[in-house]
This record gives C-alpha cells, sequence and structure tokens, in this order.
C-alpha cells in the first residue's frame, strides 16, 4: 500500500507540473502608470506621428535606467522596451544587465532569447 501511495502522489505531482504554463509564459508585466498623462508628457520625449511611439537617442535611453524612482527602459534592435515593472529588473539590474541600454547582444545569447520580448510594452523606438 505504502509504495502504491508513493506512485500515485508521484504521478499527481508529474502530471501536474506537465500541465502548468510556466510563469515566464504566463506574466506580463503592468504597463506603467502616469496618471493621466501621455508618456511624451511624462518622459518630455518627442513622438513618432505614425507609430505613436517615443523617439529617443541612446544618450536621451540612459536616464531610464530604473534607479531612484526612474522608468526603467531598455532597447533591442532599435525598439525600447518598457521593463519598470518587471520584477527581475527591479532598480534597473537584471543578470548584470543595466536598464536605460541596448541590451541586443546579451538578449541574443540569454537562455530565454528574444521572444520574451512579447511581455513587454514596446513604447519607443532609437533614433541614431
Amino acid at each position: 500500500m505504502r509504495k502504491s501511495g508513493i506512485i500515485f502522489v508521484l504521478m499527481f505531482v508529474l502530471t501536474g507540473c506537465a500541465t502548468e504554463t510556466p510563469i515566464a509564459e504566463s506574466f506580463k508585466p503592468t504597463p506603467i502608470e502616469t496618471d493621466g498623462e501621455t508618456l511624451d508628457e511624462v518622459t518630455g520625449l518627442r513622438v513618432d506621428a505614425e507609430s505613436g511611439l517615443l523617439l529617443m537617442s541612446l544618450e536621451e535611453l540612459a536616464q531610464f535606467n530604473g534607479k531612484d524612482g526612474n522608468l526603467a527602459f531598455v532597447a533591442v534592435d532599435g525598439q525600447v522596451y518598457d521593463v519598470t515593472n518587471e520584477p527581475k529588473w527591479r532598480n534597473g539590474d537584471h543578470n548584470g544587465q543595466q536598464a536605460g541600454q541596448d541590451v541586443s547582444a546579451y538578449i541574443s545569447g540569454a537562455p530565454h532569447g528574444k521572444g520574451i520580448l512579447d511581455r513587454f510594452t514596446v513604447v519607443g523606438k532609437i533614433t541614431e
């Protein structure tokens, strides 16, 4: 009886694990709150009239480093993503990377790859 009970528990655990959606696929960070202001009003950056995205240089991106209450943005392949409310980017740091920078080279070699970017809101594009 004891052996069959262990097998049942093991089957239950394995079945439960196999059907769960990994948190990386189900979690989507909350978009940043702007208290009724538009993102360009909050950031002071210009906006592309066609796409509605913020336009910024790498120097402007650097101010969004997630430190001291700043928003946290990262650039990948010219697009700027909001990682402000992502717990793994708390205080603008993630596995040795810093928000406010172009992380294209890093993300290409990361275990999760670029697919992880689907979780984040594109808020701008780099204009250099």
